[in-house]
């Protein structure tokens, strides 16, 4: 699953419950593979803004609670500001072809590495296979009338 959000919420003040909600999504999605995207940068803005401060702090805050997680990898977006259109605040096609080869290269290692992360279970046989299996064996063996101990 892939996520990508933007930083309209950012610019609002509301960091910490953006936070809260990707933690809680996360968290609901434990048997599930999640890219996530960082919020990216606000080329529209002065370098100095008070918003791109804070997309700073929520990207810094969102890789440190997202290290926590073995089934999240984040992406960070791109930084280059020939990656966004003119006005500065989305991705151009160049960016978008970035991101994409950027995210297409993890899936593909995604899959080229798997994980040993496999859980051996002990074989457990259920009650009428426990009986044919020894009623098997002792036909097999000449054994006739109840099994004694």
């Amino acid at each position: 699953m892939i996520v990508c959000g933007g930083t309209n919420n950012i610019s609002r003040n509301e960091t910490n419950k953006g936070l809260r909600h990707v933690t809680q999504f996360v968290q609901n999605k434990r048997n599930t593979n999640i890219i996530l995207m960082n919020a990216p940068h606000r080329f529209d803005l002065e370098e100095r803004s008070c918003v791109s401060k804070e997309v700073e702090v929520f990207n810094r805050k969102l890789n440190k609670i997202m290290k926590g997680y073995t089934h999240i990898k984040i992406i960070n977006m791109s930084a280059k500001r020939g990656h966004y259109t003119q006005h500065g605040l989305h991705l151009n096609k160049i960016g978008k072809e970035w991101i994409a080869k950027k995210t297409a290269k993890f899936i593909n290692n995604l899959f080229a590495n798997p994980k040993a992360a496999l859980i051996p279970m002990k074989w457990e046989e259920t009650e009428p296979e426990k009986i044919q299996q020894s009623t098997g064996l002792r036909e097999k063996c000449g054994i006739r009338g109840r099994e004694t101990k």
